[in-house]
């Protein structure tokens, strides 16, 4: 009888349940004028069509969720609960234009997820997950359909690849690998975004730890497990790659752009002698006398051993408190001076730690300006090999205090602007002043540090007269920071650690948000390699003249590595290729542009301006500056000839105006004072053609600075056809090569123009 019972109540359930789910419509939609959401009842199936009806992205299989325990990092295996699936639709409609979702797990009819779909703009979709009453629960997985053809770029900063289909992607900011291991998975710069070219971008709107695998564990679905209780994303539609950048970028921030100076070379000059007494300015002193008497352009040095506890320890110390080592630089304001008076802008270093045993340890901690532990006093935790503790950035007054104590005393002394370093290192386990823990906080600490320079700098210098540079970031950071740079490179040729490593790394940097980068030139890390040679040197100097922003490093450690002045062939050939950098102003400052109005990076993978290209969207180690230069660094010691592909129409070599037709390979001739680089024909390339000191606006004889360049641009037209570009001010060249002649208009600025036809 029990048993009969029981039977009954179980098909009374069944038959509540199907009539609950025959309540409901069988598909509910919203629609914009570029996109249709579309949410199936049985089974559950969410899709999103573009105009045309073309499916861009559908969920496969059911939601999932758990609880894992026990955790202090990502790489802790903890106590895993079991998982429940949530696969039926347990309530389905459409309010005020948001569909909204409750979903059922499989043994229950109550709702245990529910998902909000609505548009934010006719560009942009966001749907927004989440679990009920279970707030403990730390693992929302959702799948996706993954058609054979489908790839994926971006992912932030991935020395791999810029695009990551077949592999499955850690989204963790982190130091980079040094010895054992290479970075293939490691980055600084996560952005849990990614662009598939069959029209779309797909941003996982969350700052905690999250895995996307793209068909890695099986080919036909793209899985994203997000460690947290809720699963928010947006879906940007473009169609064409550049567009998606754009209206993701519009919903991001888009940055700001750096002053004029900040697109001349930086050199750096930190003292090489590790002893340290007083030799820093006069380490400095020779780096600026060596640009100015051989004429290198050069806008900015940079001295990261400003602050150096001791030779040894250098930054990485329990002493550490971001304060001038007057032992060190004895004159450090005159220096200051001296540089501002021969053009220059001085750089500094910052990294948001204190070490244990300082005053303003000590002083954080009393003030609760610090991120806790778990017992409310300040967080302690190595970085590298000093006990440190870190600001609670979440806290405003926390970080008026940074700025106060720390940013303002470097700025007070003459630095224009620093290294603006680390960030990756806050534990899982601290807690923060807006409630948030250190799993939420860790990928969203960078960019955090990032704003907190941003606040002190826009009120210190409200003309825009600094620059900070970061290699740390997470989505969003270039809202704040000016400049990115790829970190700490072995001096090596090593495809996931040396010098081309750096192409995937800016490629799909530019593709996920962050628009003007830079490279060390020639790397930083000596630990598992050889200190750079001249080969090295001269190669990488010839990659970063050909990115935004041109700059050295020395390296903290590696006291033999070859440098930009060490011997006259060196200084020449650095002249050179510093010259080629600061005369593309015009066009890499329009380009910045339109970085700052649209989003688009400067730096372009060959996929962003040839989307229907395949052999493009393969390409991983030449890059696009802009939509008209292409650049085939040589990644390889002893190559004097290099392959290059050549994306669709005809290409002129910058150097000797040979013509090249694509898609297609070809190899070129590449000596080792020379970097294969190509100009699309038809187009033209507006430059500086004077001699330039600096692009600093400074009004002293015998400096040529800013304003002396913009006095005199010469366009530089390659090929047949005609072509019309504007260029940053406003000023329009239009030239036609069939009668060789040139237009001017709207010149904002009194200029002498000249036209060379190539």
């Amino acid at each position: 009888m029990r048993k009969l019972i029981f039977t009954a109540i179980a098909v009374f359930l069944i038959f509540c349940g199907i009539l609950s789910q025959s309540a409901f419509a069988e598909t509910v939609s919203i629609r914009s004028a570029k996109l249709t959401a579309q949410v199936q009842n049985h089974p559950f199936v969410m899709r999103i069509n573009d105009s045309s009806g073309a499916t861009l992205l559908e969920t496969a299989d059911v939601i999932r969720f758990t609880t894992v325990r026990g955790q202090k990092s990502p790489s802790d295996k903890g106590r895993e609960e079991p998982w429940t699936d949530a696969s039926k639709v347990a309530g389905l409609k459409n309010e005020a234009g948001k569909i909204l979702v409750e979903l059922a797990s499989n043994s229950s009819l109550a709702p245990v997820a529910r998902l909000k779909i609505f548009f934010m703009n006719e560009n942009a979709l966001r749907v927004e997950g989440e679990i009920l009453d279970r707030p403990e629960v730390n693992r929302f997985v959702i799948k996706f359909k993954s058609g054979p053809d489908e790839k994926y770029y971006g992912m932030g900063e991935r020395f791999n690849s810029a695009q990551q289909r077949g592999n499955r992607v850690h989204n963790w900011t982190e130091e980079g690998c040094v010895v054992g291991c290479n970075n293939t998975e490691k980055t600084y710069f996560p952005v849990p975004f990614f662009l598939d070219p069959v029209g779309y971008g797909f941003l996982l709107d969350d700052t905690h730890y999250s895995v996307f695998d793209f068909a890695k564990a099986k080919s036909d679905i793209l899985e994203i497990n997000n460690w947290n209780n809720r699963f928010d994303f947006v879906v940007f539609y473009g169609p064409k790659p550049l567009q998606v950048i754009e209206n993701m970028t519009a919903y991001t921030g888009r940055v700001k752009i750096p002053p004029e100076w900040a697109f001349a070379p930086w050199v750096s000059a930190t003292a090489r002698k590790l002893q340290g007494a007083k030799d820093g300015p006069s380490h400095v002193r020779k780096v600026m006398n060596d640009c100015r008497k051989n004429q290198i352009p050069c806008g900015a040095i940079w001295s990261e051993d400003w602050c150096w506890v001791s030779p040894i320890t250098m930054i990485y110390s329990d002493k550490i408190e971001w304060k001038l080592n007057r032992q060190r630089y004895p004159d450090y304001e005159q220096l200051a001076k001296d540089l501002h008076e021969q053009g220059f802008r001085f750089l500094s270093y910052f990294a948001p730690y204190l070490g244990v045993k300082t005053r303003g340890f000590k002083e954080g901690a009393e003030k609760g300006f610090l991120a806790k532990d778990n017992e409310g006093k300040a967080a302690v935790f190595y970085w590298l090999i000093a006990r440190v503790g870190e600001p609670d950035l979440t806290n405003p007054q926390a970080r008026e205090w940074w700025q106060k104590n720390f940013f303002q005393k470097s700025a007070d002394l003459g630095a224009d602007g620093w290294m603006h370093d680390f960030s990756e290192y806050t534990p899982a386990s601290a807690k923060f002043a807006d409630g948030r823990d250190g799993w939420a906080v860790h990928n969203d600490y960078p960019r955090l540090w990032d704003m907190t320079a941003r606040e002190f700098w826009d009120k210190a210098r409200p003309d825009n007269d600094f620059v900070f540079f970061i290699r740390a970031g997470y989505t969003g950071s270039w809202k704040y920071a000016p400049v990115m740079w790829t970190g700490d490179q072995n001096m090596n040729w090593e495809k996931f650690d040396g010098i081309p490593s750096v192409l995937p790394a800016l490629n799909s940097a530019g593709i996920s948000g962050f628009p003007i980068g830079a490279t060390d030139i020639a790397g930083y890390h000596c630990v598992a390699s050889s200190p750079t040679d001249k080969e090295l040197f001269f190669r990488w100097t010839q990659l970063g003249a050909l990115h935004p922003v041109m700059r050295t490093h020395e390296s903290s450690g590696c006291t033999t590595n070859w440098l930009f002045n060490s011997d006259q062939e060196t200084l020449m050939h650095f002249k050179k290729y510093a010259a080629l950098h600061t005369s593309l102003f015009p066009y890499i400052y329009t380009l910045a542009h339109e970085a700052e109005d649209r989003g688009w990076p400067i730096i372009r993978h060959l996929l962003l301006q040839y989307p229907d290209d395949p052999g493009s969207a393969a390409e991983e180690y030449e890059f696009m500056l802009g939509d008209r230069i292409l650049v085939a660094p040589v990644l390889k010691p002893g190559a004097r000839e290099w392959e290059v592909y050549f994306p669709p129409g005809k290409w002129v070599d910058y150097w000797t105006g040979k013509k090249f037709e694509g898609p297609g390979k070809f190899t070129v001739a590449a000596p080792l004072e020379q970097i294969p680089l190509f100009v699309k024909n038809g187009t033209m390339i507006p430059i500086f053609d004077s001699q330039i000191d600096t692009l600093v606006r400074i009004n002293k004889p015998g400096i040529k600075g800013f304003d002396d360049a913009n006095s005199s641009i010469k366009v530089l037209f390659f090929g047949e056809g005609d072509d019309d570009f504007t260029i940053w001010d406003n000023t329009r060249f239009q030239c036609s090569s069939s009668t060789k002649t040139c237009t001017v208009s709207a010149a904002p600025v009194q200029r002498t123009y000249s036209f060379v036809f190539r």
